[in-house]
């Protein structure tokens, strides 16, 4: 690792605090209806239900504070993520028998840009369990940092959890998380569209099934890192929101809104990554910068940070710490998976006509679902 200095430009910003919700009052309100009863770890004392209480969910605007940017404490998790919080500890992620050989991808900085090669940035192969020791360890400031970023755990899970039952859902019941029944939804109609109703048999409804439990799964993602370890200025793709849950030890989490893009350069590198550097800002380089507005939070053991769609985000870890996130999309952002799940179709549609398997008398009626 070579360490180069470079001249920067700078001046104070006016960074702005991310809101928080922290006692169980707070999570009661937001739980809707009976759903308070089955939600683990909140210890909500009864009271009656308002029906604005009620129908109070996190709605994944591009504000501030409630139904947007804002941390939510650790009562307001659910009984899976209480699960993980649980059981993935340092000496468990660490130990040789869990998880049993399972491999992951450790960056030296992420995410990486579409302009990156290897030689641009090392990534290495690691088991999970001899990466947490890693992140244990002790770091020189000007060490070289790699980071388990992005470990889909999920595919690994008949690996990793020893019964079925044993894998957590990943649920929280105040957020309008309608992923996994849109992604199956879109998945039965597709298979509707190109091999017709008649032909769904119950082999065929399990393939939809488990393909689309597949997809679901694979928006859940961890993030294990040492102290110093960066996520990079960037959003999310697809319009996704996302909801950050830090299982062990702290990491500050900056965000800008999607107004603020023009004075982050994004684009310059590719259209969901900005190069400017959160923490050591270049105004001699990107004096545009100064006019964005940063919203910064600490999050901590057992705390959530939830971002709504194409707010721009950086991390940094404060200690060695284990993240899990989750991108979504509710109400607010279903037409942005709707894009993305009719490009899809577009895709499996030109591989089955290259292959000969669909009539070309049959391509007219072969046409995306319009909605999920």
């Amino acid at each position: 690792h070579t360490s180069t200095t470079k001249t920067t430009t700078t001046r104070p910003l006016e960074v702005k605090t991310v809101p928080r919700a922290d006692d169980d009052d707070d999570a009661a309100d937001m739980i809707p209806g009976d759903a308070n009863a089955n939600a683990n770890n909140l210890n909500a004392k009864e009271r009656p239900h308002t029906e604005e209480k009620q129908n109070k969910r996190w709605r994944g605007e591009s504000v501030v504070g409630e139904g947007g940017l804002c941390v939510l404490g650790k009562s307001f998790l659910g009984a899976g993520w209480s699960k993980l919080e649980k059981e993935w500890t340092w000496e468990a992620l660490s130990s040789q028998e869990w998880p049993r050989r399972v491999l992951a991808l450790a960056k030296q900085r992420a995410p990486i840009r579409e302009t990156e090669t290897l030689s641009d940035v090392p990534v290495i192969e690691t088991t999970v369990a001899a990466y947490a020791k890693y992140a244990m360890s002790a770091f020189k400031d000007d060490d070289a940092r790699f980071y388990l970023n992005g470990w889909d755990f999920l595919s690994e899970k008949d690996r990793i959890f020893k019964k079925a039952e044993d894998v957590p859902d990943l649920d929280v019941p105040f957020v309008d998380d309608q992923s996994a029944d849109l992604l199956r939804n879109f998945e039965r109609q597709t298979h509707e569209v190109l091999f017709g109703k008649a032909n769904m048999s119950s082999q065929a409804q399990a393939a939809v099934d488990k393909a689309a439990k597949e997809a679901s799964d694979a928006l859940t993602k961890a993030f294990i890192a040492p102290p110093g370890a960066v996520t990079r200025l960037h959003r999310d793709n697809h319009g996704a929101h996302a909801r950050l849950t830090v299982l062990r030890g702290a990491k500050l989490f900056v965000a800008f809104h999607p107004d603020d893009a023009a004075f982050l350069y994004t684009g310059t590198c590719d259209n969901s990554q900005s190069p400017v550097d959160v923490l050591h800002p270049d105004l001699g380089l990107f004096p545009l910068y100064a006019r964005a507005t940063p919203y910064a939070a600490v999050v901590k053991d057992g705390e959530t940070i939830l971002v709504p769609k194409n707010w721009w985000h950086f991390a940094l870890s404060l200690t060695p710490s284990i993240t899990v996130m989750r991108n979504f999309w509710s109400h607010t952002n279903l037409q942005d998976l709707i894009d993305l799940q009719q490009a899809n179709f577009l895709k499996k549609l030109a591989v089955l006509k290259g292959a000969g398997l669909i009539r070309r008398g049959g391509e007219e009626e072969a046409k995306a679902p319009s909605q999920t």
